[in-house]
């Protein structure tokens, strides 16, 4: 299933989930589309296997090769919630073997790739939270921990807490 989501047009959001809703359960195939409202200039595109929204309104639930796409972000999952507005979500929580994120503009050369079991992503606080396994990857420099609070917009990180932390980065007269 795809699923095209644009900000604002709270009444066609509603009619599109339904819609969601209704073409799951009667089996359709995985490849619809819906426009579930405008958006400025952002779109979120959501790709999964099956896909509902919690009574309030206020949860999405995805589940099954789960991809999310945001104007400056991706993720690649088993599992998500978006909490929030689907259109401007407030935190998005991923399970997987590994989940994946990338954040960075699309001409940016040096996105921040991030893995772990669990990853919590708040895009507008530009906070990334991983625990399990986790990674964060940044051009040449690297951080593992089992668990990794990484600010995008201060590109500043904090890990550890149970094991041990590596991190791996070239020194300045080698990155020139």
């Amino acid at each position: 299933m795809l699923i095209h989501i644009r900000r604002g047009h709270h009444a066609q959001y509603r009619r599109g989930a339904q819609l969601v809703m209704l073409m799951l359960t009667s089996g359709m195939a995985a490849a619809e589309s819906i426009d579930v409202g405008r958006s400025g200039a952002q779109t979120i595109i959501a790709r999964a296997e099956r896909a509902w929204q919690s009574e309030a309104g206020d949860v999405m639930h995805f589940k099954g090769a789960l991809e999310l796409r945001g104007e400056h972000w991706r993720v690649n999952a088993d599992s998500a919630l978006i909490e929030g507005q689907l259109e401007d979500p407030e935190r998005v929580i991923v399970e997987g073997a590994p989940a994946r994120i990338i954040v960075g503009a699309i001409d940016d050369p040096e996105p921040v790739e991030g893995l772990s079991q669990h990853l919590e992503f708040e895009p507008r606080n530009q906070v990334v939270r991983l625990e399990g396994a986790a990674t964060i990857v940044k051009g040449e420099q690297s951080i593992s921990s089992e668990s990794i609070r990484y600010s995008l917009e201060r590109n500043t990180f904090a890990a550890g807490s149970r094991g041990r932390v590596k991190v791996v980065t070239k020194p300045r007269s080698e990155q020139r």
